[in-house]
């Protein structure tokens, strides 16, 4: 029996967010960085449970000030304490993903976008979560090595067709992810883990993408058979 990945709009329990922390991740705005989260969890935290990472007890005290301050209900948020690097949870979080009618987390290694040297707190996020949830978990492994995969390197239409970038999973030159993976080699993988049997390459991401070539940058399934993509006619 395969595993699915489910599409991001399909029913789900809650929505995962890590509280940023990382002055340098946000040059100059970092004073205001924070009220930008606020917002964007009074929005989510209206229609469903969201789950917020802080670091610690004595931060999540002073996010709850920020909270309230925003107008954002509190019952609708549940903290959890963990250790992070930076707040892009959505690159170095599970994979969750339906086994019949149960739920499993699919784990990948993460390495920092294979660029930054801080990313051994971030690559423990996903154990941490599947632990606290009491999940079933399911280490991604390909010829007997780790896999390294973000989740905005993929997007799946929740019936078997994923879409990515060549220049982000096979560059041989720059943020090398798995070094000598074929497209062959990713698809099996994406099959095994996620119930993929159509992957859709892209070439390229968009210009000055930190990650080199995310998809999620420039094209989303909107639907099981629409994807919305961005397009520039002036490359200057």
């Amino acid at each position: 029996m395969k595993l699915r990945l489910p599409a991001e709009w399909e029913k789900h329990e809650a929505t995962w967010l890590v509280w940023p922390k990382r002055r340098e991740d946000w040059p100059g705005k970092y004073s205001s960085i924070k009220w930008v989260y606020a917002d964007i969890i009074k929005a989510i935290s209206y229609s469903e449970v969201l789950n917020l990472i802080v670091d610690s007890e004595q931060a999540e005290q002073k996010v709850r000030v920020i909270l309230k301050k925003s107008s954002v209900d509190l019952n609708s948020i549940n903290f959890y304490h963990f250790e992070t690097d930076r707040s892009w949870i959505r690159d170095y979080g599970p994979f969750f993903v339906r086994l019949q009618n149960k739920i499993k987390a699919a784990s990948f290694k993460f390495n920092g976008w294979a660029k930054y040297s801080q990313w051994k707190n971030d690559n423990r996020v996903a154990s941490h979560i599947t632990s606290s949830l009491g999940l079933d978990s399911i280490k991604a492994v390909y010829n007997n090595t780790e896999v390294i995969l973000e989740g905005g390197s993929i997007d799946v239409n929740g019936k078997g067709t994923l879409i990515t970038t060549r220049q982000c999973l096979l560059s041989s030159s720059k943020q090398v992810r798995n070094r000598g993976f074929s497209k062959e080699d990713y698809e099996q993988v994406f099959n095994s883990y996620f119930g993929i049997t159509n992957t859709i390459w892209l070439n390229e991401g968009i210009a000055g993408d930190d990650t080199n070539g995310h998809i999620d940058d420039i094209c989303r399934f909107v639907d099981t058979c629409t994807v919305a993509a961005c397009n520039e006619s002036n490359l200057d």
